[in-house]
């Protein structure tokens, strides 16, 4: 009987030594993950910092630029990268409309003017707006649910 006390005790044991290892290994696991994301933050930072940095346009010449190109006044810039190709945009407010100007960041040229004003919020409703069909995502030929050109905009030849 007291053999049998004895190893219900053990096993008692080990079944908590196991539950509380698998607990330590969840934490464990948790903060890898957190780690991984904070260093690939960190990443994503370091890489558009250079990309910026290395851009012959600056943030405060593209608000110029498209100020100049569409009239109005500058509410936002920013730089930003999509994979590896650096973008720069201004969003322009003209006339009750938000305008964003895209320009290329090594020459300041003026690539793209987009309509934003229709946008109620910046979440995609799947719906492109241009004739009541849900046609946004990519059947259209884009993976991330927007299209070659613009909808409501122009896109600049040059």
């Amino acid at each position: 009987m007291r053999t049998m006390t004895w190893c219900l005790s053990l096993l008692g044991l080990c079944v908590t030594a196991g539950c509380f290892s698998s607990g330590l290994f969840a934490q464990d696991d948790a903060a890898a993950a957190a780690a991984a994301r904070k260093k690939a933050r960190a990443d994503r930072i370091a890489a558009l910092a250079k990309a910026a940095g290395a851009s012959k346009t600056s943030l405060a010449r593209a608000i110029e630029i498209a100020q100049k190109e569409v009239g109005g006044v500058a509410v936002e810039a920013e730089f930003e990268l999509e994979g590896t190709e650096l973008e720069l945009e201004v969003t322009v407010l003209k006339d009750g409309k938000e305008l964003e100007v895209e320009l290329d960041p090594a020459t300041g040229k003026v690539l793209e003017t987009e309509d934003e004003s229709d946008d109620e919020d910046e979440a995609d409703d799947g719906d492109d707006g241009d004739d009541g069909e849900d046609d946004d995502g990519p059947a259209d030929g884009a993976q991330d649910g927007t299209q070659n050109g613009t909808q409501n905009g122009t896109k600049k030849d040059g």
